[in-house]
């Protein structure tokens, strides 16, 4: 009894091995069994051997435990079968058998060793079988429960369920037997394990107790499949031909599941709409999809090889879950949810559009798609992502136009965009929280992003910026994070916007208008081109203090939180502004602004003793002023200086010293500490009548030292005050200076307008051992280290040699230093102020430079140099064809031209035809281009539409800015006309409108960009000579313009169509294309 502390133990009387020599049998015989139960009392149910325990008394029994057999006592297998069994196992292991009542095997627990940590109590007991509702069928006998319920293990555990097989019905594979949990509701859940399946045994593992049962799960809705045999005649490769099927001996439906195997000599060919249940192409087999596509009603497994011509698309449609792995051509997803069950491949793109909530869930897979990414409709169409392996690439465009509700859908894993990103008509259209991150690594190209919502819930959560070469942002965006990752060193962010992040790493050059930080802000030295740099409240861990490191800033914006110097000289070369929260240099570090500085609102600025702050134009104290003012620090200013409102600003241990060369203005009502004039051309003007010490506050201290006046009719209250050897002090009309100690040198010079010179009421003149001791308070200057050669962002070829040079200042003055290189790729470079290296490997590198003074100063400075191979031809990134010309974008986004030129189409500036490519005459980048008749027409990179040639407005042989003040993502030139898709999704054309081309109207043309739609929002367009199409969000085509030849589809027989014409025909169109007389389209199914 373990409980008393008394634990009885049996003499083993004989060891035998087994016939089988598959183990042992230790054999306790009844008298050594009833020497053992003498040590214990009536009641007391339990003996051990050897670990294994069994209660009640009764005759021998064979117990299995692992390899060995040991005999126990039968006591261990209670009267009543029906009550279980059980047994104290500790982590040496051991089993539990259950037996029916004819005494033959039901099951058994096998726990090895090291299972359990501790001795534990574990039971198995018979439970009735279920009564399943859901078409599955329980095993007779094979219902346990083991105890006790929830114990997990730490390496798994074996139960063998046995079974009779003539029980099973007869269309049961024993291969297919699954062992599932019972659950408290009465049903079931399989178990994530491979079981195995004996001729009456199943063995399944276990990693904690429950209720258990042996199954024949139902059959699948789907229970006939359809096998490919092909052969047939007259066509061996029709899918639609029934004999070219095996299995149900007809063609797949909606309810039939595909199977293509690898072993036939023809595979399908899809040449007209299909159907099909579950759709599987194994590895070696194929499927071929020719005009039409195949909606698929269940999952996809596709190994083989699986090809579209003529756009034809997969769809997956239907309620519940779909799987989907292997490849797959165009695919269109209008399932209720679809989980990707391996990696992915899509040749071609992906449409997330249907009616009802839409989910693509893609796990820990990869999903590559090598055209666009598009999710369309009024309905949630989510792209969902919780792993942090999983990853989608996304060749293409991705555009997100649908709702996103409740949580962020990316959670978790990387959002790979190989081309350009837009959020669009709803403002939850795309959201990122989590580690989600989302990389742009589109190559040698420009890429842009744009939100049409930022005032909405879309947000990135990791901004990263990969192997690209420019992210354009044509909106504000908001992220958690923005970096760089290493393979995107020296990539450039550009746009006129606005960037929120709640931390920065900025390892490229980044051109924007304003970077908005919350947690921090890193910069590894590229060009930091940015307008305003605000620090705001961060989000996460807001208690923490913002550290403000050296960068380039220009204007700089405190606007909540608590903000810190993080390095001992920090300059800001435009205006520092504190709007709301804290600033502070640190004891000991130094900001200088090189032109104003405010604080506002709730801006509150700190300053202690050892702080240091120059600012090199005026001072505003607008602010909050600490209630006891300024503890200490010295605060240089050059301009005007308004001391606010009132309230103390400085106390006496905090000076503010002017020091500026252009006359200065001291006023507003706030009381400062110490005050040094030293402005030494047309002197520092006190306007304030706040008293700037007191006279029981004698260390408060005016210092003359260079130009200063009282203006006329102030009365000016200080402490002591110090009339310096060649300062100039002047008192106008009415102005009256009241002091407490005064010293003056005899060479200061002291005047007056006023009826009274210099101090007019006074305590005493200062005793000379007291007079304050003059001290140097020339603002303090960096060292500053600066590589002259070469410019950051230079590019060279491999092999080539670059020389690095650098210089270090100070005061404007050059000091001697060390030098040291280094390469963020390479490492270490070398040292000294001029270094050749020849070696630089291939990638984007960014140099290090650390300068040293001889007393210990450091100071730094980075570039990026980008080491290329040598370029083979021009890589195009889009191609387009006019009547007699044709023209192409490099990957740099600069548009070439070629072809007839008589009317200047080519864009080079001249009229001569050109044989070869041009580059056009004009430095924008563009990131759309179309050829029309006579003219060419593109969209730059800012959004601003550009024409040239004859027919596109003014003509010219160079490109014009289109005269309007919308912004275009695409544009499309017909045959005297041009349309374009605005940002915002609007339809615009100009141009001739002889035939309706324009659809304003009747008789309406347009020199200029006009709205042809208030209420019709296009994703695509397409013009002919005389007619114009587009496609609306809603699916639907539209044409108006020229009918002659039925070109605008609607089913009339007028000549023209004046105002955009909904197209006939049922489906949703995805693409349309026009040509001089007639027009084309395809509906999401594949159809034209």
């Amino acid at each position: 009894s373990d409980e008393r502390g008394v634990t009885v133990w049996a003499r083993l009387a004989s060891v035998r091995g087994d016939a089988d020599g598959q183990g042992a049998c230790i054999e306790l015989s009844q008298g050594q069994l009833d020497l053992a139960q003498a040590g214990l009392e009536e009641g007391d149910p339990w003996l051990r051997a050897d670990g294994m325990a069994r209660s009640g008394q009764g005759r021998t029994n064979r117990v299995h435990h692992t390899s060995p057999v040991y005999l126990v006592d039968e006591a261990s297998q209670p009267d009543d079968p029906e009550e279980g069994a059980s047994a104290i196992l500790g982590p040496e292991g051991g089993q539990v058998t259950l037996l029916d009542s004819d005494g033959e095997t039901r099951a058994v627990l096998i726990i090895p060793e090291g299972a359990l940590l501790e001795e534990t109590t574990i039971g198995i007991s018979p439970e009735a079988d279920p009564e399943l509702g859901d078409g599955s069928f329980a095993v007779p006998g094979t219902s346990v429960f083991l105890s006790p319920s929830g114990l997990e293990f730490a390496t798994p555990v074996a139960l063998v369920l046995v079974f009779d097989p003539g029980t099973l019905p007869l269309d049961t594979d024993p291969d297919e037997l699954e062992i599932h949990r019972l659950d408290a509701d009465g049903s079931t859940t399989p178990q994530p394990t491979v079981i195995e399946v004996g001729e009456s045994t199943a063995t399944a593992t276990l990693s904690s107790f429950s209720g258990y049962v042996l199954l024949d799960p139902p059959p699948s809705i789907i229970d006939q499949v359809s096998l490919w045999s092909g052969g047939a005649s007259p066509d061996p490769r029709d899918w639609h031909d029934p004999a070219n099927w095996v299995g149900t001996g007809r063609v797949p439906d909606q309810f039939t599941p595909a199977l293509i195997l690898a072993d036939v000599e023809h595979f399908p060919r899809i040449t007209s709409p299909a159907d099909v249940g579950d759709l599987t192409i194994r590895e070696g087999a194929s499927l071929e999809m020719v005009g039409s596509g195949i909606t698929v009603h269940g999952s996809i497994i596709s190994e083989g090889t699986f090809t579209s011509d003529g756009g034809a698309t997969v769809i997956m449609f239907g309620e519940g879950t779909r799987g989907l792995r292997g490849n797959v051509p165009n695919l269109g997803i209008n399932a209720e949810r679809v989980l990707l069950s391996g990696d992915v491949d899509v040749e071609g793109r992906l449409l997330l559009a249907g009616a009802g909530p839409l989910t693509l869930e893609i796990g820990a897979h990869v999903m590559e798609i090598s055209g666009d990414l598009i999710t369309f409709g009024t309905d949630p169409a989510r792209l969902l992502m919780t792993e942090s392996i999983g990853r989608v690439i996304v060749h293409g465009n991705a555009s997100f136009s649908t709702p996103w509700p409740g949580d962020p859908p990316l959670r978790a894993g990387t959002l790979e965009l190989r081309g350009n990103f837009v959020q669009t008509t709803y403002p939850d259209a795309f959201r990122a929280g989590g580690n989600h991150r989302t990389l742009f690594s589109g190559g040698g190209g420009i890429q842009t992003v744009m939100f049409n919502h930022v005032s909405g819930t879309s947000h990135f959560s990791r901004f990263e910026l990969g192997d690209t070469e420019e992210v354009m942002l044509l909106s504000d965006i908001h992220a958690q994070s923005l970096s760089w990752a290493d393979e995107g060193l020296g990539a450039r962010l550009s746009g006129g916007v606005t960037v929120d992040a709640e931390s920065a790493l900025l390892r490229g050059p980044i051109t924007v208008d304003e970077l908005r930080v919350g947690r921090s802000l890193l910069w590894m030295g590229e060009p930091y081109l940015v307008s305003r740099t605000v620090f705001r409240a961060a989000t996460v861990l807001p208690d923490l203090p913002q550290k403000m490191q050296t960068m380039p800033y220009q204007d700089v914006i405190v606007d909540g939180g608590d903000v810190e110097l993080g390095d001992e000289f920090v300059t800001v070369q435009g205006n520092f502004r504190i709007r709301d929260g804290q600033f502070r240099t640190g004891s000991g570090n130094v900001l200088t602004v090189n032109n104003h500085f405010r604080t506002e609102g709730e801006g509150l600025l700190q300053m202690v003793s050892g702080d240091r702050i120059v600012v090199n134009g005026g001072f505003e104290h607008l602010g909050k002023a600490p209630s006891e003012g300024h503890s200490g620090g010295t605060l240089w200013v050059a301009g005007d200086f308004n001391s606010g409102p009132g309230g103390l600003f400085g106390s006496p241990s905090h000076t503010t010293v002017f020091f500026g060369s252009e006359a200065q203005r001291l006023f507003g009502g706030g009381v400062l500490g110490n005050i040094v004039s030293m402005n030494s051309e047309d002197g520092l003007r006190i306007e304030s009548t706040a008293p700037h010490g007191f006279a029981e506050e004698p260390t408060r201290l005016i210092d003359m030292i260079g130009y200063t006046r009282i203006a006329d009719n102030r009365r000016v209250s200080v402490g002591n005050i110090v009339f310096r050897a060649g300062s100039r002090t002047h008192s106008e009309p009415g102005a009256l200076l009241n002091c407490h100690l005064v010293w003056g040198d005899k060479d200061a010079v002291i005047t007056s307008d006023a009826s009274e010179v210099g101090c007019y009421r006074f305590a005493g003149v200062g005793a000379e051992d007291e007079r304050p001791e003059l001290r140097t308070y020339t603002p303090p200057t960096p060292l500053l280290a600066t590589i002259t050669s070469p410019p950051s962002g230079t590019r060279i070829e491999e092999g080539e040699s670059v020389t690095f040079q650098a210089r270090a200042r100070m005061d404007g003055a050059e000091v001697a230093a060390t030098f040291s290189w280094a390469s963020g790729f390479d490492g270490d470079l070398g040292t000294g102020a001029s270094l050749v290296v020849n070696s630089l490997s291939v990638g984007v590198h960014l140099i290090w430079l650390m300068a040293e003074t001889p007393d210990g100063l450091v100071a730094r400075d980075w570039i990026t140099v980008q080491v290329v191979a040598p370029e083979q031809g021009m890589p195009a990134s889009a191609v387009t064809t006019g009547r007699n010309h044709s023209c192409a974008l490099d990957s740099d986004g600069r548009a070439w031209c070629w072809g007839a030129n008589g009317g200047g189409a080519v864009g080079d500036g001249t009229t001569e035809e050109r044989g070869t490519p041009v580059p056009v005459a004009s430095s924008a980048r563009f990131s759309a281009i179309d050829a029309g008749f006579a003219t060419t027409c593109a969209v730059a990179l800012s959004g601003e539409a550009f024409c040239w040639g004859r027919d596109g407005g003014t003509p010219s042989t160079s490109p014009l800015a289109v005269s309007t003040d919308v912004r275009f993502v695409e544009v499309a030139v017909g045959g005297f006309h041009v349309c374009g898709i605005a940002t915002d999704g609007r339809m615009y054309c100009w141009g001739r409108s002889n035939e309706g081309q324009l659809g304003l109207g009747e008789g309406q043309g347009s020199t200029v960009p006009a709205l042809v739609s208030e209420d019709l929002v296009f994703v695509a367009l397409a013009v002919g000579d005389f007619h114009s199409c587009g496609i609306t969000a809603d699916g639907n085509a539209r044409c108006w313009g020229l009918n002659d030849s039925g070109q605008v589809g609607a089913g009339i027989s007028d000549h023209a169509a004046w105002t955009p014409t909904l197209v006939s025909g049922e489906g949703r169109y995805v693409d349309i294309a026009t040509g001089e007389r007639h027009t084309c389209a395809v509906t999401e199914d594949g159809l034209g």
